[in-house]
């Protein structure tokens, strides 16, 4: 029989069942940095002969696609949150799969049409991505209890980062082995392409054991739900709250996107040292996650939050001197990905505790995830996008290698400043937990 959600919220250790959860995100998250999540998909793209504006067409798409959330949020709630996660997320890895087919479609019928079957198949998957994270949001707040989100985060993150460096080590040992045997060096990634979607379907039947996520006994009409979004939206902390998200996803986003092709074209890192340089960053998120997950719990979000903003946004300044370095420029890129990593990982469960425990009431939670969910995606999306045309811009007026992508890092370190300054507008009012108090209610909860 599986536990009770009331007995979880009480217990004074994280529930058994949320090995389920563990499976998921650590499958999932794993599947997502070996295809289309981190530097290997942009080298896959560079394999294609796409350019950095293209390349940074296909990047946004994933942020921006995150808008169907506003109107699917209802038809999730009423599938049932369960239901509708192991449905979209289940089919949208067969969309990656049909990736590996862009160097056939490519020889066969141009460059034209092999840009245009990437971004159908990325919308595609966007799609159902949007609609499966729009059911696992909510589902969370019921399953994982809000004493301890902080440490389950962070420990789900160590067996994701974990798993995802064995997968980049792999495909890395691919790439040298195919360039050492000239096979085609588009082979190694659709490989990857094949191979981690069903792996990672796995993961996604497991959550069938977690509790909650059922289908709710009285439907509500669309009226209802649009009302709940319109209380969110006049919720100035949940305002806030998506800005500064928004920009740290969009930090994130120009970081994945515009980093690998920085290094190979102006660093001239060779890409099998770019894929091992995604290793660098999971050992960040590895030490970040086993730091950040208990002492965001004990110290709360705000504290932790300006100084790991603040950080990400002086990294850029120190990005922009790697092709200076000589034969430091490996290492110190090795650094660059670690504290990026860590940094990054730490602000993201920061933000998460703060939004489960202490902005998200209830009641309206279907209705703050999926404005949330589209409110910080549209903004995100426009870093690589921008980024991408901004580098095009650069080059047409004359300026090559650090001086083309000076403009897209330093948009980092304004982003960042801007995101601590939306933090401090929100009113002090989260739980912090502590060794005899595990769950302090919030007063912005219903």
């Amino acid at each position: 029989m599986k536990p009770g959600i009331s007995q979880a919220a009480t217990a004074h250790r994280p529930p058994a069942y949320l090995g389920w959860y563990y499976l998921q995100n650590t499958s999932n998250i794993a599947f997502f940095n070996c295809t289309l999540g981190g530097s290997l998909f942009v080298l896959y793209l560079g394999t294609l002969n796409m350019d950095a504006a293209r390349i940074g067409l296909v990047v946004s798409l994933f942020p921006f696609i995150q808008l169907v959330a506003l109107t699917s949020g209802g038809l999730v709630e009423q599938t049932g949150f369960r239901r509708a996660f192991l449905i979209f997320h289940g089919i949208r890895k067969f969309f990656v799969i049909a990736l590996a087919a862009a160097p056939i479609v490519l020889a066969a019928w141009g460059p034209q049409a092999g840009f245009w079957f990437v971004v159908s198949c990325v919308t595609a998957f966007g799609v159902l991505r949007s609609l499966g994270e729009t059911a696992l949001y909510p589902w969370m707040k019921e399953f994982i209890p809000d004493a301890f989100r902080g440490r389950v985060q962070g420990k789900a993150v160590i067996f994701s980062a974990l798993v995802s460096v064995a997968g980049m080590l792999a495909i890395s040992l691919l790439i040298q082995h195919a360039t050492t045997h000239n096979w085609q060096p588009e082979l190694p990634f659709q490989i990857a392409f094949v191979v981690f979607p069903l792996i990672a379907l796995a993961g996604v039947f497991g959550t069938k054991h977690l509790p909650g996520g059922d289908t709710p006994r009285r439907r509500r009409s669309v009226r209802l739900f649009v009302e709940g979004q319109l209380r969110a939206a006049r919720n100035s902390s949940f305002r806030s709250y998506v800005l500064a998200e928004g920009l740290v996803f969009g930090i994130t986003a120009l970081f994945a996107g515009l980093m690998p092709v920085f290094l190979l074209t102006v660093a001239r890192i060779p890409d099998t040292q770019i894929v091992l340089l995604g290793g660098a960053q999971m050992a960040g998120i590895i030490i970040s996650g086993s730091l950040n997950g208990r002492a965001v719990d004990r110290l709360g979000s705000r504290r932790i939050l300006p100084r790991f903003l603040m950080a990400l946004g002086i990294m850029p300044l120190f990005w922009l001197l790697l092709p200076l370095l000589g034969s430091w420029c490996v290492p110190s890129a090795c650094a660059a990905y670690f504290l990026f990593g860590f940094f990054q990982n730490g602000t993201i469960i920061a933000l998460v505790r703060m939004l489960y425990n202490d902005i998200v009431p209830r009641r309206d939670r279907t209705e703050y995830f999926t404005l949330r969910y589209a409110g910080s995606g549209l903004l995100a999306g426009f870093f690589p996008l921008l980024g991408g045309l901004s580098i095009g811009w650069m080059k047409h007026a004359g300026a090559g290698g650090v001086s083309a992508y000076s403009p897209a890092f330093l948009a980092i370190t304004v982003a960042a400043i801007v995101a601590i300054g939306a933090l401090n507008s929100i009113p002090s009012q989260e739980s912090i937990t502590t060794k005899f108090a595990f769950a302090t209610p919030s007063p912005l909860k219903s």
